[in-house]
C-alpha cells in the first residue's frame, strides 16, 4: 500500500476506534506531558492503526473473496449443472431429472433408419424383465453400431448390456450390446402374457402417470388403402392436433382403463378388412401419436370406428370400448360416419 494512501486511511479513522484498539495497559499514555512522550504515542498509534487496517483488510478479503461452504452449496443450487444439451437441470421435465447427470438428450427417431424399401422383413426380438412382466422388444433398423454406442445412456436396471437411450428414462426404446460386441436398437412391442392393463404399459414403458404427461395428440387417417379412392379419403380427413386439456384427459382416462390381449390377435381385431374394398376402413380409421412432456412420442396406437377398438401392428388387440367411451373418442379424433 502506498504511503500517501496509508496516511489518508489513518487520518480517516475515528479516534475512539484507535483508543479501543490499543491494549489496555497502554491507555495510560493517552495524556502526553512532553514532546518525547508525544512522539512515542504517535508512533504507537500508527503501529496499532496499521495492525487494525491489516486485520480489517484480511477479514474483508476472506468475507467477500473466499466463499463459505454454505455459499458454495447455495451457488450450486442457484446455478445447477448444465447438461450437454445446454439445458439447466431445473428446466428439465420430471422424467429427465432421473437420467444420468451430463447425458445429452438423443432423439430416438434420429437413431432409426427408414426400412420401407426392404423386400423382406425378419422379426428379431429380445426380452427383458420389467418389474413383474417380461417385456418383448422387436429389433429396429438403426444407424451404425458405433453411433448407437455413443447414444446409449444409463443401464436398464441391473442389466449390464442393456441401456436406455441417452437422456431418456422411459423404456420405449433400448440399446443392447450383442454377443459379437455390436450394438442394436429395439422397440417395445408388448408384455409376454395373455392380458394386462394398458395403464402398466403407460407407466412402466412410457413413463406416463397422468394426462399431464401428454402435451398433444396427433391424429392421422388410416393408410391401409392406398388406391386412388383410399388416398382421396385420406386427403379429405387430413391431420388433426388434439391440444385441449379436457380432450386429452378424456382420451387418457379411456386408454388407461383398456385391457391388452397381446400380439398375434388379428382375429380379435375388426377394422373392416375385406377382399373388395378398404375404403370404409380408411374412413373410420385413425392413427394416433401421443406427444409427451418428456419429449418422447407414442406412435403405436390405432383406432377403428368400425368396431370401436384400439389396436397395434403385430396384431396387438385391446378390448372393445363401451358405447359412451366410443362416442367420446370418435368425437375428439373426428371420426365421422
Amino acid at each position: 500500500m502506498k504511503k500517501k494512501k496509508l496516511v489518508d486511511l489513518i487520518g480517516a479513522i475515528d479516534d475512539k476506534y484507535i483508543i479501543e484498539a490499543e491494549p489496555k495497559k497502554e491507555k495510560e499514555y493517552l495524556v502526553v506531558k512532553n514532546k518525547r512522550m508525544k512522539n512515542v504515542f504517535i508512533k504507537r498509534i500508527i503501529s496499532v492503526a496499521c495492525v487494525g487496517i491489516l486485520a480489517i483488510s484480511a477479514f474483508l478479503a476472506h468475507r467477500f473473496l473466499v466463499p463459505k461452504q454454505d455459499d458454495l452449496i447455495g451457488d450450486r443450487l442457484e446455478n445447477p449443472i448444465i447438461s450437454e444439451d445446454n439445458k439447466n437441470i431445473e428446466e428439465l421435465g420430471p422424467d429427465e431429472k432421473d437420467v444420468g447427470l451430463g447425458e445429452a438428450y438423443v432423439n430416438a427417431s434420429d437413431l432409426i433408419v427408414d426400412s420401407s424399401d426392404a423386400k423382406e422383413e425378419i422379426l428379431i426380438t429380445t426380452r427383458i424383465k420389467i418389474e413383474k412382466y417380461e417385456a418383448i422388444y422387436s429389433k429396429v433398423d438403426a444407424i451404425s453400431s458405433e453411433d448407437l454406442d455413443k447414444s446409449k445412456g444409463k443401464n436398464v436396471g441391473d442389466l449390464r448390456d442393456t441401456f436406455h437411450i441417452s437422456g431418456h428414462n422411459d423404456l420405449q426404446y433400448i440399446i443392447q450390446k450383442a454377443d459379437d460386441g455390436t450394438y442394436e436398437l429395439f422397440k417395445f412391442q408388448n408384455f409376454a402374457c395373455d392380458e394386462y392393463p394398458y395403464s402398466d404399459v403407460l407407466k412402466l414403458i412410457y413413463g406416463i402417470d397422468s394426462e399431464k404427461d401428454i402435451i398433444s395428440i396427433t391424429v392421422e387417417p388410416a393408410d391401409m388403402d392406398n388406391t386412388d379412392a383410399g388416398k382421396k379419403i385420406q386427403n379429405e380427413i387430413g391431420t388433426l392436433s388434439v391440444t385441449n386439456p379436457d380432450d386429452i384427459r378424456d382420451i387418457y382416462k379411456i386408454i388407461s382403463t383398456m385391457i391388452c390381449y397381446g400380439d398375434d390377435n388379428w382375429d380379435m381385431i375388426d377394422y373392416g378388412a375385406n377382399d373388395v374394398s378398404m375404403v370404409e376402413s380408411v374412413r373410420q380409421g385413425r392413427y394416433l401419436t401421443f406427444n409427451l412432456a418428456n419429449k418422447s412420442t407414442i406412435d403405436g396406437l390405432k383406432y377403428t370406428g368400425i368396431s370401436g377398438m384400439f389396436y397395434e401392428y403385430s396384431g396387438i388387440a385391446y378390448n372393445r370400448l363401451n358405447d359412451i367411451d366410443k362416442e367420446t373418442v370418435e368425437q375428439i379424433i373426428d371420426v365421422n360416419k
